[in-house]
This record gives C-alpha cells, structure tokens and sequence, in this order.
C-alpha cells in the first residue's frame, strides 16, 4: 500500500502542477484576447479608413472634372456672349456711323425748313396787318414738338419791350 500512496501523492502532485499551470495560462488568457482584440480593431479600423478614403478620392474626383467640364462650358458661354455682344456692338456703331452724314443732312434741312416758315410767317403776318386782321401764331419748336403760341396784342408787345413774348 505504501506504493499505491506514493502513486496517489505524486499524482495529486501532478495535478496541482497542471492545475497551476492552467491556472497561469487561463490567467494570461483575457490579456492576449485584449491584445489580440485591439490589433484586429486597429486592423479592421486601418482598412476601413483606406476604403473610405479610395470612395472619397473617387467621388471626389468626378465631383471634380463635373465642375470643371460646368465650368469650362460656362467659359465657353461666356465668350459667345461677348462675342455676340461685340458683334452688335460694331453693327450698332456702324449704323450709327452710317447715320450721322444723314442726321447732318436731316438737321440743316430742319433749320432751312424753319428759316422757310418763319419767312412765310412774317410774309403772312405783313400781309394780314396789311388787310387789318390779326397776325397768326407762329408755331414754336420745343423738345416735345412744335406748339402753337398766340403772339399778344401789340399793346401787350409794347409793354413787354416790343418783342414776341408767351402768354
């Protein structure tokens, strides 16, 4: 019997030894998860960022060349529109530079035309206050047209110091 409680007492030995052994290593356990846990996680956390960023970099660059393709079609706009503002512009000036020979033709022939009523106007008036009649109105020429001003009386003449005044 003594072997039998050698062979007891070296394996209740052994099994504490294994025990503590085990015990150590289910100890060590949680750390190596924790460790093992955050390597994963900063793992996983590095290729998410990289693949985020991969989408962010392609929807970037075609929000990108969309703008530009907008704003070179704008440009583009821009420069037909002046264009063609310039183009009416030159046609604009041209007509007017066709113009101005026409408008000092219109002009002088305005002043002989006014030069022409007048002279009748004071051939009219000679000729009434000739016959005893009154003399007629002489059309005046303003900004808004011409307008037909009675000349006063010649009482109202002499008093205003002999010429033509409105009423």
């Amino acid at each position: 019997m003594g072997i039998v409680v050698v062979i007891v007492c070296l394996g209740a030995g052994l099994n504490l030894a294994l025990w503590a052994v085990l015990w150590r290593k289910v100890d060590d356990l949680p750390a190596a998860f924790l460790a093992l846990a955050r390597r994963e996680r900063a793992e996983g956390e590095a290729r998410a960022l990289a693949a985020l960023q991969e989408l962010a970099a392609g929807r970037v660059t075609s929000i990108t060349l969309s703008l530009q393709s907008l704003e070179e079609q704008q440009i583009e706009r821009n420069r037909e529109e002046r264009a063609a503002a310039e183009m009416r512009a030159r046609v604009a000036e041209r007509r007017a530079l066709d113009a101005m020979p026409l408008l000092g033709t219109a002009t002088d022939l305005l002043r002989e035309a006014r030069a022409l009523v007048e002279a009748l106007h004071e051939q009219l008036s000679a000729a009434e206050e000739r016959r005893g009649g009154r003399p007629t109105p002489l059309p005046e020429h303003t900004a808004s047209g011409p307008r037909l001003v009675a000349h006063p009386p010649a009482s109202e003449a002499a008093t205003e110091g002999g010429e033509g005044g409105t009423p």
